[in-house]
């Protein structure tokens, strides 16, 4: 019987720079459950059209950075969202997705994105705020 993390696949370890090397120079990997929740950030974030092999992945969020975040944006980008976390494989459902700011901050939206991950269960994958990411 294949591990948890064996079926979650490995991947390259993404940044901001796309260059995180180990010790001996190689690029460094991500693996299990972080991988997943770096995977759908990734195409949360990922502008639709940006991968030429690919032009309909991403949901485009940072077209909304500086956006007001009315209620009517909330839920067509929900929407978006929800649409291209379940094209991953490994995830069989949404359950929610929430826009959260803070009192101290209430210009910085964060974006929590529960899933659940075929063969595991619930996820939680939590991005940085919308203005620190750029």
């Amino acid at each position: 019987m294949a591990l948890i993390n064996e079926s979650l696949l490995t991947d390259i370890k993404h940044k901001r720079d796309f260059v995180q090397k180990t010790g001996t120079g190689d690029l460094d990997t991500i693996s299990g459950l972080d991988n997943i929740k770096d995977a759908i950030m990734r195409r949360i974030f990922t502008t639709p059209g940006s991968l030429v092999h690919r032009p309909t992945y991403g949901a485009g969020l940072k077209s909304y950075v500086g956006s007001p975040m009315t209620i009517n944006t909330q839920q067509k980008l929900a929407l978006t969202i929800q649409d291209q976390v379940l094209q991953e494989p490994r995830i069989s459902k949404v359950n929610s997705i929430q826009f959260v700011n803070t009192d101290q901050e209430p210009e910085k939206v964060f974006l929590v994105v529960k899933v659940e991950v075929i063969g595991y269960g619930e996820v939680v994958a939590e991005s940085v705020p919308f203005g620190e990411v750029f």
